[in-house]
This record gives C-alpha cells, structure tokens and sequence, in this order.
C-alpha cells in the first residue's frame, strides 16, 4: 500500500515519486488392439483415481476445474501438496441501495495443527473504524449441521469466536456455514481514519467492498492471531485458501473481482456473475455503473484498467506502466500465476494505492492531468504492482514485519524506475538517501525491523523507517552482494515462500545462502537483526 502524508515536506516526496502511504475399443478383427488399448484406458482411469484421491476435500470443495481455468496453464500447482486449508464458498447479494449487503459462506475446513481446537475465530475487519468504518454482522453459523451462538470479542469488534462442543480433531475436516449483512460507509466526511476500502462514493457511484465477508484468521505458534486494527499501514494477515464466489447484483452494475469470470447470466432482472480465484489470501469486489475498462495482455496475462470520467488522459500509461513492471518482475522474481490482473480506480483517502490478490486499487484524484502526476501515477503503480508478489504470492506478517513486504516493494518500484524512468529513479534515491540520514539523526529508533505498533505515536515516522530507509536497505544489499546473487536469493525466497507467510529470517538467510558470504554485520546496521 501506498500512503498519504500531509506536511510540506510529504508533499514535496508525493510530487517526487511516491505517495507514502486467480476408450475408444478395438474389434473382432484386431483383438491385438484391443489387448493394447484397454490397459491404456484402465491407467488412465486408475490415475484419476489416485489424482483424486490425493487432492483434500478442501480443494475438492472448491472445484479443480474452476480454479485452473483461472491460472496460466504452466502455473497450475501440484494440488496435492498445496499448503491450503479453506474453500471459501461465498454468495454475496447486492441491493438496490449500494451501501448494503447481504452474503452467506461455506467455507471448507481442516484442521491441519497437531493440536485439537476447541473454538474458531475469525475476522470481521469492516468493523474496525479505523481503515473501514463500516459494519459486518454474523447472523447464523453453524459447523457441521450443529448451530452455535457466534462471540464477538476485540474492543473494535473485528475478533469473532465460535466455541466448539466437539473439537475439531488434527486432520479433522469440518464445514463452516455463516450468514451475514455488511454495510459500507457513506463517503469520507464522518469517517477521517479510514482509507476508502469499505466505501460507498454517492460522487462517482462507486461501492468498494474489501473484506467483506468473515475470514478465518491466522493460527500461529497455537494461538489465533487477533489483534485490534491499528490504523497503521496494514491491518490484514491471512492464508491462502481458494474462493468461488457468486454474486447477484442490478443489472446496471460492472463488477470486478480479484478472482476471474468463469459464468453469468441474467436472472430476475439482475446480472448473477460467478468468479473462481485460484490460489489467494483474499477476494476483493468494487462495482459501479460508470467504469470504463481498457486491457491489455503481456506474458499470457490479461491487465485490465477499471478508469472513471475524467481520468481518461493517463489510462493508457496507467494500463502500460502495469505491463511493463509485470513484465520484468516476471523475470526477476517469479512468475505472476494468474491469468487476470485488475487495476480499479476509486476514491480513497490517506493511501493513493491499496493492493490486493489480482486486484490493486488506485486513488481516483492521481488520474488529474497536472504537472508531476504521471510519473507519480505510474510509480504508483508499479508499487501495487510489484505487491502481487510481496504480499499476495509470498505472504508475511503485516503487523510485526511490515518492512518485509513495504521495503521490497518499495525496493521493486525503484526497479521499474531504473528501467524505465532513469533520472526518476535518480532522485528518489537521493531523496531516500535523505530520509535515511535524518531518521538515524533524529530518531531513538531507527530500526527498518519494527513492527507496526511501535509507530502508533509516531506515525509521520512510519514510512520514512519502513518504506524509505527500508527500500534504501535493499539497494545498499543489491550493491553488496551484486545483481547475480541479489536477484537468485529474491527467486528462491519467491519459489521457496510461494502461498506461504514467510518469516523476515526466511528473506535474510536466502542472501548470505546466494552469496556464499556472511550478513550479519550489515543486517545489524540497518536494525534487521
């Protein structure tokens, strides 16, 4: 994610670069060929068997066929050993008034922790009022047929409990039902800590719904993560598991997904759409009547640019930025798996850019045709760009590690601008190199390694430590070790952390293994270790 920062020195960097914030048979006459087709046919049947039978039922659950017609055909995994444990089933029901919402979840479920559990928790994120603002009611669940009385806990009402009068076993598979009502907010007049994420914009007639739905949360060290929602940064951590999501809205609405179209059809006076995702940490959804949509298509990949009136100036270098950067971060990370990624402009606030599993929001104002905003735009989007990898195929802790994701990111931008924006990049690196001197200088601590909490009383401080000095980082390391071992350490801890949430230690060990040299000292000065 990109942020926002108000003081005329943010300024300066915003118009800088870089606004801080899915038998045939034989016959009679040749019986030969019938002795040699029939094993062929039988081998052939045995190997679906044994395909099936090694694929979990949470994947099952979601349909193999759906989820790999939504992938490039090479990057289609090895079901079998896909560290996934959800299917979300997902059925949302937009209304007439755009701020409401009705939905219902079957999420396929196992148990994959040595341990019995006792209670589920998941998150209801849109009602924190900070970042979302609006509200997510749990009005029914039930696991397994059996009905429960769902507890919601956290002071920001985003933790949701359900106990369990039989534990859900290791290996155990279980099937979650839930039935909700959400509601967005209106606009950001009453809401000045949120990002826009959640909104309804009566102005562009514009709904953004971002977790929209109950997402089981994160088990670690055998506790669930649940947290409040800061108002910092990020505030989601989650596995990846699979989606296939209906949705039913008015006819007069675009509706656009991280996932990919695999149906439609008209039902009842409205447009009933159904995506699939592969492989993802979440399922993000914006509609509107008024999205105009340009594409274009690099490396089997279809980039698809959401614009609306009055941006249609900058479209094409928006759409074109995307290409490119995809295109060399491809080659320099990993391949991109999906065969869709959607760019969506909508009004937000105190974030110029929000990224998503095959979807990155863009703030709608960046689209003005001023002096500075069209590289500010496209360094932007290469920022969102580059966190389909860091962050949405190779996870991470948000909260504790937001350098993990934000420095590399904001490191991967400055690769674009090096390839494409030359005297660009110049300048945002002198201007880091700035930042760096002034936050050693002024702050007690300027460690890049510190987790989001620790700026809650500083939060001007943020970005300079986590995305500037931390994108310095990266540089300097690229500069000690050399492209060759730079760039194979990046590839392994892509390949290597692929659908995972990886650990900082992860990243840091996959260099000194790459450069057959020792770190430590290096690391320790920029307080990463």
């Amino acid at each position: 994610m990109t942020q926002l920062k108000k003081s005329w020195r943010w300024a300066v960097f915003l118009s800088l670069i870089l606004v801080i914030l899915s038998a045939g048979c034989g016959n009679n006459e040749e019986p030969e060929k019938v002795i040699d087709a029939a094993p062929s046919e039988l081998e052939k049947a045995e190997d679906e068997i044994i395909q099936s039978q090694t694929i979990s039922r949470v994947i099952q659950d979601c349909d193999v066929g759906s989820q790999e017609a939504v992938l490039i055909p090479d990057q289609i995994p090895d079901w079998s050993i896909l560290p996934i444990n959800a299917c979300y089933q997902l059925w949302l029901q937009l209304k007439d008034d755009p701020r409401a919402y009705d939905g219902r979840a079957q999420i396929t479920y196992t148990n994959e922790t040595k341990e019995s559990l006792d209670e589920l928790v998941f998150r209801l994120y849109p009602n924190a009022d900070r970042v979302y603002g609006g509200s997510l009611d749990i009005t029914s669940a039930q696991i397994s047929g059996n009905h429960l009385q769902p507890e919601i806990f956290l002071e920001d009402k985003t933790g949701l409990r359900l106990n369990l009068e039989n534990p859900i076993q290791p290996d155990e598979t279980v099937v979650i039902e839930l039935e909700f009502n959400g509601r967005l907010t209106d606009g950001f007049e009453d809401s000045p800590g949120t990002y826009g994420i959640f909104n309804y914009s009566q102005r562009d007639d514009v709904a953004t719904f971002i977790n929209w739905y109950p997402i089981l949360a994160v088990r670690q060290d055998g506790d669930w993560q649940s947290e409040p929602v800061i108002g910092i940064g990020d505030a989601v951590i989650s596995e990846v598991g699979l989606y296939l999501v209906e949705i039913t809205a008015p006819a007069d609405l675009q509706v656009v997904t991280g996932g990919s179209l695999i149906g439609e059809e008209s039902q009842n006076g409205e447009k009933v759409y159904r995506f699939a995702s592969g492989p993802v940490r979440d399922f993000p959804v914006v509609a509107s009547p008024n999205f105009i949509m340009i594409q274009d298509e690099v490396d089997g990949v279809n980039i698809q640019h959401w614009g609306l009136s009055g941006g249609e100036e900058l479209w094409d270098e928006a759409l074109q930025s995307s290409a490119n950067s995809l295109e060399v971060f491809n080659e320099l990370f990993g391949r991109y798996p999906y065969r869709e990624l959607d760019i969506v402009v909508v009004p937000l606030q105190l974030a110029s850019g929000v990224e998503y599993p095959g979807l990155f929001l863009m703030r709608d104002d960046l689209y003005s045709n001023s002096q500075g905003r069209s590289f500010l735009l496209t360094t932007i989007i290469s920022h969102e760009t580059a966190h389909q990898w860091w962050y949405g195929l190779v996870g991470n802790d948000v909260i504790e590690n937001p350098w993990q994701d934000e420095a590399l990111t904001t490191f991967s931008s400055l690769i674009f601008l090096e390839q494409f924006e030359p005297q660009v990049h110049d300048g945002t690196v002198d201007h880091f190199e700035q930042i760096s001197k002034e936050v050693n200088d002024n702050l007690a601590n300027s460690d890049v390694r510190q987790p989001v909490a620790a700026f809650i009383d500083q939060a001007e401080n943020y970005s300079p430590v986590v995305y500037s000095k931390g994108a310095l980082f990266f540089l300097e390391l690229r500069k000690e070790i050399g492209d060759q071992a730079f760039f194979t350490a990046l590839q392994e801890y892509f390949s290597n952390n692929l659908y995972k949430i990886a650990s900082p230690d992860s990243l840091l060990d996959e260099f000194e293994n790459s450069c057959q040299c020792e770190l430590q000292n290096f690391y320790s000065e920029w307080g990463l270790q």
